[in-house]
């Protein structure tokens, strides 16, 4: 799983921070953001990937590589890949969860 969240003025001229990954085993969770998510901003995307599946995306294509990263969402390197984020609203909630069924 990797995540984009809402950072206004990122160094590479975008306004927002992509990272990953987080191994997530069927059942498990992980915590990629520590804060309030609706603090930061009601709009976030991920990107999920696993088990030869990659779940939907909303059509935000950014770079990312398959290795632990932090980048500003328009950073990309030799090995990187286009992955179709999804956006979704956490509205005001202060935390999401999703649940990945094998």
């Amino acid at each position: 799983m990797a995540i984009m969240r809402f950072t206004p003025g990122c160094p590479d001229g975008g306004d927002w921070t992509k990272e990953g990954w987080w191994n997530v085993p069927p059942g498990g969770s992980k915590i990629p953001y520590g804060g309030d998510l609706d603090d930061v901003s009601v709009w976030w995307c991920d990107f999920i990937m696993g088990g030869g599946q990659v779940w939907p995306g909303s059509g935000i294509i950014r770079a990312m590589p398959l290795r632990e990263f932090s980048w500003c969402e328009w950073t990309a390197s030799t090995d990187s890949f286009d992955a179709d984020m999804f956006l979704f609203n956490v509205d005001s909630n202060e935390d999401q969860i999703f649940e990945i069924v094998p």
